[in-house]
């Protein structure tokens, strides 16, 4: 536990270099050699940066002073954002390949902009795609931001079932079952109640049917919410 502490405080950094070094070493102990520790140590930094960010571990850094280019992609979530701030919701797509800072975009313009980050992944395990995979992030985000939250509102109550252990999602796969669409254009709603928040789905190319149903369903029914919604693939 101490040392992902200490992994997780590099990713806050927003550098990989000094997680690279560490890991290296610790791959080195167990066997593995010096070029296929440091090959792998690259790609764990990777993922872990990636969690940092996905964690809103990074949400109430100050901006990077390192951030260099992207001035296209960062103009164009300022105006998202300044939009979403006058009641006007926009959707915003970033695409690219692996490793080429999608989420480190999305986190940066969240920053600049000072504005509450909600981030959640599609990830798939053995082959197979999570179900609604970026709902337990974003509800998980939520419920820490206000713990309140779900309790409040009679029409979240669809989402409580996400918090009960063994709860099961395959009954949703293919349709809104449950109002669970719904509740969560709610959530999304009472979120940016106060502020204007950016709302991301994260690898949509890992994603389930139901999963781009609800970012299809969000995008078509934000109508006046401070609110930009992103999603990004490869």
């Amino acid at each position: 536990d101490f040392a992902w502490e200490q992994y997780r405080a590099e990713a806050v950094c927003g550098s990989t270099d000094g997680l690279v070094t560490q890991l290296t070493g610790l791959l080195i102990e167990t066997g593995l050699d010096a070029d296929a520790a440091g090959c792998t140590a690259s790609k764990l930094a990777e993922r872990v940066l990636d969690h940092a960010i996905l964690s809103d571990i990074v949400h109430d850094r100050p901006p990077a002073s390192d951030f260099v280019g992207r001035r296209a992609e960062l103009a164009a979530f300022d105006r998202a954002v300044a939009d979403a701030r006058n009641g006007l919701p926009s959707v915003v797509l970033v695409s690219g390949e692996a490793g080429i800072g999608k989420s480190t975009i999305v986190s940066e313009s969240a920053v600049r902009a000072g504005v509450g980050l909600y981030l959640g992944r599609s990830t798939h395990i053995g082959g197979d795609t999570i179900p609604l995979a970026p709902l337990a992030d974003l509800l998980r985000q939520a419920r820490r931001a206000d713990p309140g939250l779900l309790a409040e509102a009679p029409v979240l109550a669809a989402l409580h079932q996400w918090f009960a252990p063994g709860a099961a999602v395959a009954e949703l796969h293919g349709s809104p079952q449950g109002g669970v669409f719904v509740a969560v254009l709610e959530l999304i709603t009472q979120l940016a109640s106060d502020a204007t928040v950016i709302v991301g789905f994260e690898d949509l190319h890992w994603a389930d049917t139901v999963t781009w149903d609800l970012f299809e369903f969000l995008a078509r029914n934000l109508i006046d919410e401070k609110v930009v919604l992103v999603g990004t693939y490869r």
